[in-house]
């Protein structure tokens, strides 16, 4: 599990670190970033929605356009954190986010989203 308590100057680290991978990966495929990044911050579990199939992982898929291996986009993933209370451990849900309506974002627009969170 993920330590509730991540310092500042950790959090800006793997910001740092983030924002070079980010800029690296190919447009479709940032959201795997961006999921990676909130998963290591803040401890977050999520669940994958495509269709009506929902999934702990990722769907991989083969596109013969450019000739490789990639996460297809879910229609919706849905986010998870870890509550306890005492030797009770549940999921409670946070959020959805909905990609059917996601269009690709840019470095700025992800950084936005990423400050948009810090606030939650």
């Amino acid at each position: 599990m993920v330590n509730e308590m991540i310092t500042e100057t950790k959090f800006q680290m793997l910001k740092e670190e983030y924002k070079k991978i980010f800029k690296q990966l190919p447009k479709d495929q940032r959201w795997v970033a961006l999921l990676d990044f909130w998963k290591e911050t803040r401890g977050w579990k999520y669940k994958f929605v495509y269709g009506n199939e929902v999934l702990n992982k990722p769907k991989m898929a083969y596109d013969p356009e450019k000739g490789g291996i990639g996460y297809e986009m879910p229609d919706k993933v849905i986010v998870f954190k870890e509550h306890r209370q005492g030797y009770w451990v549940e999921d409670k849900k946070v959020t959805e986010i909905d990609f059917r309506s996601w269009a690709d974002p840019t470095p700025e627009e992800s950084l936005k989203l990423l400050e948009f969170f810090d606030k939650l």
